[in-house]
């Protein structure tokens, strides 16, 4: 009888010399899961996966399904920087081991597998020293196919530009020749927007589909060349009706005349990729698109941009340059540079090499020419700001709070040559003043900050080498009562982390993204946190480099169709669906969009959700109805001292004295009944202008917007003015100098 503890040997059935191994691409979308799937009458077959079977000492096959088995990629020269990626564990199944989710990242000559059957996994026993061990016969790794990186314009606009990503074999077109064998279609909108689908024939075919293709020029059929291994031109013929954005695809006859690989030659022998796999086309038929013309390549214009050297003074001459952000301050547009090293050489540090530490950020406007607006020629320094190991700026404004500063400048400081625990640091500046450090933000390697208006409310992300990502929100600054002077103190807005987020890997960078209702954060890792690296030589702490993208949802949003509060107001008979105010307390959302990110919150109830500035919870119907009957007719106490407001022959000011002068009022603490007493929005907005007015000695209530024109057709101009609060007041023009109220009826 054999049993587990008898296997002696593998016997390694599979990759052989002559199985055909790709290259996995890792700049590619992960379309396959292994290197090691090869293709069976056309479609995609597993029939070359590396797998063993297990024998004991006297060659017999062993059938146990006891164990685990291990795959792992022999480090020789001529491998070296590949790695063997995917699951490189697979269960015994019957004595039969097949590792079904294997990828090799580099092409090369004579690799080898080692496999190995271990029978405890997770046991004292599990040693590589009890492992049965084989190699496999060697393989080799062709590179992975080409892709098509982009379609374009040339200069001259009569010829089209196919980019790949790689140098190919050319398709094996080495002179000029028919793009018919290169070419499917083409989709162009109609008149109604419509994409009509125009199919290309074969060179010679006679019938409508060949007049149809006479948009690529009269000389039908186009003539196809490569300038060089990278690079397809196709130049049109006289009269060609292709425009920017229309799409070109590509044929998928893999056995036609066109086989455009890549091909590379190691020690005398041609690797060849399999051949280039256009996109498919969705979406298109024989005739027209449907939908979208998915599958094709848009024709992409010719934009170029133009470089320009500019001299940014001393403190930007050394090496180096980190960030750089455009923004616009005080009216003129403006530039941020952050430069991590200097060429001050009284401070040396192991990342500038002979250049010190950067102890700056350089804000310049720019200058552009007066006959060519367009045509930047000057820099003119506006401020240095100290910054030791600047390697990321943003430039913001807030939305969210009329009272914060106009400009914000977030500066992430990674190291100084000597440590990395320094900060993220944001600078304020006002309409006059200039920026100066407003709060910080302690990290370890500040790697990035961003900025993100989400929900009419401010965010800073911010990402650092070691430790948690974190979210942080601005707090609106607001005015409160000093407990011991009774004074009324105005208290700055300011940021607060809201949210820690753990990386999988060690951080590299930080973006956010708004998609399909979601608020997405990617974090990007450069090195794993527990996996090794598995090339031939591996430096440093021995982990693999090769990790992961990190995908964060920081939440949902939708649009509101309608928002139909109740109450507006007390002394209101009906509910409107146009007005909401304070006295809101009920109303009812409606969605525009429905959607899946959408529903997960909104169906809940007790579920907090921000509308605009304010914040609200969903509740159960049945529950604000009987709320809702218990408002009607409800008067509020606190009415009478606002009808004291307007009655006080005194300048009205706002104290918190509990037996104040005459004429003084003290703010109530249930400032949302008071506010609800007030008849309406437009009364609300005249009274809150009128006590900001007292507040900030700055007359707010004023007529704007003054027309001339004749009303009573008396041939003189009388005058017509619109208020802030959405009036139009008439004045007759009694001929004298003076104007008087025209009857509002």
């Amino acid at each position: 009888q054999v049993r587990a503890g008898d296997v002696t040997r593998l016997l390694v059935t599979k990759p052989l010399p002559s199985n055909f191994v790709r290259m996995y691409d890792l700049t590619r979308p992960r379309t396959a899961i292994s290197s090691f799937i090869s293709e069976c009458g056309g479609v995609p077959c597993d029939a070359e996966l590396p797998s063993f079977v297990m024998a004991d000492r006297y060659d017999n096959i062993n059938s146990t399904s006891v164990g685990v088995a291990l795959v792992n990629l022999v480090p020789t020269a001529n491998n070296r920087g590949a790695e063997i990626r995917g699951v490189r564990t697979a269960n015994i199944i019957a004595g039969r081991a097949t590792f079904s989710e294997i990828t090799i990242t580099c092409p090369g000559l004579a690799y080898r597998l080692e496999m190995r059957y271990r029978r405890w996994l997770y046991s004292s026993l599990s040693t590589e020293a009890r492992d049965v061990v084989q190699l496999s016969l060697p393989f080799d790794v062709v590179p992975a196919p080409p892709r098509l990186e982009s379609v374009r314009w040339a200069d001259t606009y009569t010829t089209v530009l196919f980019e790949f990503d790689r140098a190919t074999n050319r398709g094996n077109m080495d002179l000029a020749s028919d793009c018919s064998d290169f070419l499917s279609g083409i989709a162009k909108r109609d008149t109604n927007g419509k994409w009509i689908f125009h199919p290309i024939c074969n060179a010679g075919t006679e019938g409508p589909t060949c007049e149809i293709t006479r948009i690529l020029g009269e000389s039908f059929p186009p003539v196809c060349s490569w300038p060089e291994a990278r690079t397809l031109k196709m130049d049109l013929g006289s009269n060609a009706q292709l425009l920017d954005d229309d799409f070109i695809f590509l044929k998928h006859d893999r056995a036609g005349p066109v086989q455009i690989r890549v091909e590379i030659d190691i020690e005398g022998k041609l690797l060849s990729s399999p051949v280039m796999d256009p996109p498919k086309t969705i979406g298109c038929n024989a005739t027209h698109c449907p939908i979208s013309p998915v599958g094709g390549y848009p024709v992409a214009r010719n934009d170029k941009l133009t470089r320009v050297f500019l001299d940014m003074g001393a403190e930007i001459s050394g090496q180096g340059v980190t960030d750089a952000a455009q923004f616009e301050y005080r009216g003129a547009r403006t530039l941020a540079v952050a430069n991590k090293c200097t060429t001050s050489a009284t401070y040396l540090s192991k990342e500038c090499g002979a250049y010190s530490a950067q102890r700056a950020v350089v804000i310049s406007t720019l200058n552009f020419d007066l006959l060519l607006p367009q045509m930047l020629t000057s820099l003119t320094k506006v401020q240095s700001i100290p910054a030791i190991g600047a390697v990321d700026i943003e430039a913001f404004v807030l939305v969210s709070d009329p009272s914060a500063a106009a400009h914000f400048l977030a500066v992430a400081r990674n190291s100084n040559g000597v440590s990395k625990m320094h900060s993220v640091d944001v600078y304020a500046a006002t309409k006059s003043l200039p920026f100066s450090i407003f709060q910080s933000f302690a990290t370890n390697g500040a790697l990035s900050v961003k900025y993100a208006e989400y929900g009419q409310q401010d965010y800073l992300l911010i990402a650092q080498e070691v430790g948690n990502a974190s979210l942080l929100r601005w707090q609106a600054g607001y005015f409160t009562t000093d407990p011991v002077t009774n004074e009324y103190l105005f208290i700055k807005g300011l940021f607060k982390k809201i949210r820690s987020i753990r990386p999988t890997g060690f951080p590299s960078g930080l973006s956010h993204h708004f998609s399909d209702g979601y608020w997405i954060l990617v974090v990007t890792n450069y090195k794993s946190l527990t996996e090794t690296c598995q090339a031939a030589t591996c430096s440093g702490d021995g982990l693999s480099y090769r990790t992961a993208v990190d995908f964060h949802q920081l939440g949902a949003f939708s649009t509101i169709a309608s928002f139909e509060p109740y109450p507006d107001s007390v002394n209101q008979d009906i509910c409107t669906s146009f007005a909401w105010s304070l006295a809101s307390r009920y109303a009812t959302i409606t969605l525009a969009d429905m959607s899946a990110p959408t529903l997960e919150y909104i169906n809940k109830v007790g579920t907090y959700l921000r509308v605009g500035a304010e914040t609200v919870r969903v509740i159960d119907p049945a529950v604000a109805q009987e709320s809702l009957v218990g408002l009607d007719g409800f008067k509020d106490p606190m009415e009478v001292h606002f009808d004291h407001m307007e009655q006080s022959p005194n300048t009205l000011r706002l104290g918190a004295q509990k037996n104040g002068p005459e004429g003084w009022f003290r703010v109530p603490e249930g400032y949302r009944e008071a506010w609800w007493t007030l008849p309406g929005d437009r009364a609300r907005v005249t009274k809150l202008s009128r006590l900001l007015e007292d507040i900030l000695k700055v007359e707010l209530v004023r007529a704007s917007a003054p027309a001339a024109t004749d009303l009573n057709a008396d041939g003189i101009d009388d005058l017509v003015l619109g208020t802030h609060d959405g009036r139009l007041l008439a004045y007759l023009n009694l001929g004298n100098g003076s104007f008087t109220a025209m009857d509002p009826a």
